[in-house]
């Protein structure tokens, strides 16, 4: 009627068999068994749902540029993913397989939280680096506020230190103990009754 087609039974299905391998054609579009072919040579094919509606396949929600699903909280890609452009994610991001950079990791402001790192290659570590109280900066390894440095071997190990300086004055190389400042005295002074011993004189 007119430019409608309608069925005239009560909830009856419309339906269009083409025979053998024929096909449902529209001007640009041909429906061909559960294919949807575009006709014209370099076509798009474009889903555009009304007003604020969006384009739903199944569980999963196409509205604008977003994705989404309604049914889950979770949208899986099972297969790999590549992005030529920027990825921007604003909630945690979770990732519990091997991760590999091939350029740099910026952390813009606050904290990073790794309950396990482990390093294969060169790691370079640019500017202030703060590993719980202690800070490592250049050449420079600081602490916290009034916090002792504490170098701890295990078991039988030792602390190893080719060549020491203290107080910008007195430095420690191999056996021998000099002061570095011209004319400086070197002051061994032991506290309270304590004596200073010497195996031989």
């Amino acid at each position: 009627t007119g430019n409608e087609i309608t069925a005239t039974r009560s909830n009856d299905d419309i339906v269009f068999k083409p025979a053998g391998t024929g096909a449902i054609s529209f001007p640009a579009i041909r429906i061909d068994d559960n294919n949807i072919v575009g006709t014209r040579s370099n076509d798009d094919i474009n889903l555009l749902p009304s007003g604020t509606g969006s384009v739903v396949f199944g569980a999963i929600k196409i509205k604008g540029t977003s994705l989404s699903s309604d049914d889950s909280t979770t949208i899986n890609i099972n297969d790999g993913l590549i992005v030529d452009g920027t990825l921007n994610v604003s909630g945690a991001a979770t990732l519990t397989g091997a991760t590999n950079l091939g350029s740099t990791l910026a952390v813009a402001s606050g904290l990073t939280t790794l309950s396990t790192l482990t390093v294969t290659s060169t790691t370079s570590l640019v500017g202030t680096t703060t590993v719980d109280n202690l800070t490592f900066n250049d050449n420079t390894i600081g602490s916290s506020s009034n916090a002792d440095i504490n170098l701890t071997p295990g078991g039988t190990g030792s602390v190893v230190v080719s060549n020491l300086t203290i107080d910008s004055n007195v430095n420690i190389t191999d056996n021998v103990i000099k002061t570095t400042q011209s004319n400086s005295d070197l002051v061994i002074a032991p506290s309270g009754t304590g004596q200073v011993v010497m195996s031989k004189a």
